[in-house]
């Protein structure tokens, strides 16, 4: 998977732009304080979305997206994948998380569209301001070389918000994979692996995770020379960025199910 061409996009589509809305909103900020990208919000009912054209459909777009950012909901959503399939886009981040069976097992067949999601918050370069992220950041991320996966947008916007007063823990890439559909952590934490400007990745967990699904992508970090930190919700790293300093030093403290993960990988577990 080429996680390259998320990051390097300067052509955003975005299905579903409205002038109000959360998510709309949060996009919106982002994007504003993001360099070199030029917007085209697609919404049949609008003209103009917040000043710029809106297009009736990704048909009319007068120019290829590099990204298209998906804000419609259900059988919308499937049917724009789709239509990017068709019209040889190839990556989508996916907001909606009212998918049932039968869009998920759909969604499961669209071949050529990388997607992050159901339920992604997008993703962001901090050194290159590039931020296509439907999250709520008040803040500017400092630059670094470490970058974070995690399935919840909520949890990690926690995490920037804790690594950002410390200036040891600056941020090269952080990615929303949300649950998953059609591109989960694992491919993510292959792709970083093969960034040279990725030291090290932080990987955050909600829930006990698969360790034979993420196995094999920790270690391909190792085998790379990069540090796995495993992070999960009753983690107190979240709120303590001078426990996170002590696993990196070494010292892994004590967990729960993903304990075994770690010890199966060499991953440290905060």
């Amino acid at each position: 998977m080429d996680l390259a061409g998320f990051f390097e996009v300067r052509r955003i589509a975005i299905v579903g732009a409205s002038p109000e809305g959360y998510f709309s909103d949060r996009l919106r900020e982002n994007l504003e304080a993001s360099e070199g990208i030029q917007i085209f919000p697609v919404n049949p009912g609008r003209k103009r979305v917040c000043g710029t054209r809106a297009f009736p459909d990704l048909e009319s777009l007068p120019a290829r997206p590099d990204l298209v950012i998906v804000l419609v909901s259900g059988k919308k959503a499937v049917t724009t994948i789709q239509t990017m399939a068709r019209l040889g886009l190839e990556r989508a981040v996916l907001l909606a998380a009212d998918l049932g069976k039968a869009e998920m097992k759909k969604l499961g067949s669209v071949e050529g569209v990388a997607v992050l999601g159901p339920e992604s918050l997008g993703l962001m370069d901090v050194p290159a301001a590039r931020f296509p992220f439907c999250g709520r950041l008040t803040f500017a991320p400092p630059p670094g070389r470490i970058s974070i996966v995690s399935r919840s947008g909520g949890l990690l916007v926690e995490c920037l918000r804790t690594l950002r007063a410390d200036p040891r823990w600056g941020i090269r890439r952080a990615v929303c994979c949300g649950t998953e559909a059609l591109l989960g952590a694992g491919s993510v934490l292959e792709a970083l692996a093969q960034d040279g400007r990725t030291d090290a990745v932080i990987l955050l967990l909600e829930k006990d995770p698969c360790a034979a699904c993420l196995a094999g992508p920790v270690e391909t970090l190792a085998r790379a020379g990069k540090e796995t930190i495993l992070f999960s919700t009753a983690s107190r790293g979240l709120r303590d960025p001078e426990a996170l300093l002590k696993a990196a030093q070494g010292e892994i403290l004590e967990g729960n199910a993903v304990e075994a993960l770690a010890t199966s990988t060499g991953a440290l577990h905060v």
